[in-house]
């Protein structure tokens, strides 16, 4: 168990955050991949994950087997908005601080002669372990990290506004009643946060057992806690999210839906429109006036001919995905 003090700095430097970004959902998800449970919520994704993986991706198992506390690259790479630049702050990583992780693993671990070529710093283990990164991320988390970041920064908002609301207390509270990680394999463990205070980051891929990082310098710790997540909700995450017509109906009315359908097809004239659809011209202007205050289509004027377009908020919202 990991038991996580705190002083009264710590309290008010404790926040929450959204994400690292891909490449710390990309780890976290490999030990995900592995683990058993949550089925309703990650059964499909990681059916789909392990079927998909390359043996070279598989490989990164040997850092991040199951039930073992998570290998921290994260405090040597830190936050990182896209997986390229992820990737850059790995390839960067000073080599001395890789090894000094990778000899903090358990002695009895079997670790494969690449992960030890990591801690001698060979060039070839460090692109072996980046092309093993590249190709999970690719195959895990890519096609859904549109999806996940949206769900994340959901989370981040609750969080933020039950800190905000009623502080520091009412959100560890609503995180676990007591703020003791356990540890598997690991001993019992106190963290003094000795004023670095603590960032609550939420993830998707960590259910239990929420592994907890010192960022670099005097930064704070990093505690991943698991994003609340409606296990019905789960086909909006993995899989593709087309809204129903029925829903679309209900969000904008059955006329507006069909306009806004006949304008994403092709750009066209009200004329057009009322044609295709069997409707007045003047009922088209209508509902074309309103797509286009909602920001969902466009007006563009040539000579005395209207034409009307889509936007990418107007395509997002008939796939059901992020523009």
């Amino acid at each position: 168990m990991l038991r996580i003090h705190f002083t009264s700095e710590d309290l008010a430097r404790t926040s929450v955050g959204v994400t690292l970004g891909p490449l710390a959902e990309t780890l976290l998800s490999v030990q995900a991949a592995q683990l058993p449970g949550d089925e309703l919520l990650l059964g499909e994704w990681r059916k789909h994950t392990r079927n998909s993986l390359s043996p070279v991706a598989r490989s990164l198992a040997a850092l991040f087997p199951p039930e073992i506390w998570t290998l921290d690259l994260f405090s040597l790479v830190g936050s990182a908005p896209t997986i390229e630049a992820g990737i850059e702050a790995l390839l960067s990583a000073p080599g001395g601080d890789l090894r000094a992780e990778i000899e903090r693993l358990p002695s009895h671990w079997q670790l494969p002669r690449w992960v030890r070529g990591l801690a001698e710093n060979h060039a070839d283990a460090r692109l072996h372990l980046v092309r093993a990164v590249t190709e999970f991320h690719r195959v895990a988390v890519s096609p859904h990290w549109e999806r996940i970041r949206q769900h994340l920064d959901a989370e981040h908002d609750v969080g933020a506004r039950i800190l905000r609301t009623g502080g520091v207390d009412r959100l560890l509270a609503t995180l676990h009643p007591v703020l003791e990680v356990p540890r598997g394999d690991y001993p019992s463990q106190d963290l003094h946060l000795q004023g670095r205070g603590l960032l609550l980051v939420p993830t998707l891929f960590r259910r239990s057992a929420p592994p907890v990082f010192p960022t670099p310098a005097d930064g704070p710790v990093v505690l991943f806690y698991p994003a609340t997540a409606d296990p019905q909700d789960s086909a909006e995450l993995w899989g593709a999210r087309r809204p129903t017509r029925r829903a679309l109906v209900a969000l904008l009315g059955e006329t507006r839906a069909a306009v806004l359908e006949v304008i994403a097809e092709s750009a066209a004239t009200g004329t057009e429109i009322a044609a295709r659809l069997g409707i007045a011209p003047a009922s088209v202007s209508e509902h074309a006036t309103v797509l286009r205050h909602a920001g969902l289509t466009m007006r563009h004027r040539l000579g005395n001919t209207v034409l009307h377009s889509v936007t990418s908020v107007g395509v997002a919202l008939l796939n059901g995905g992020p523009a």
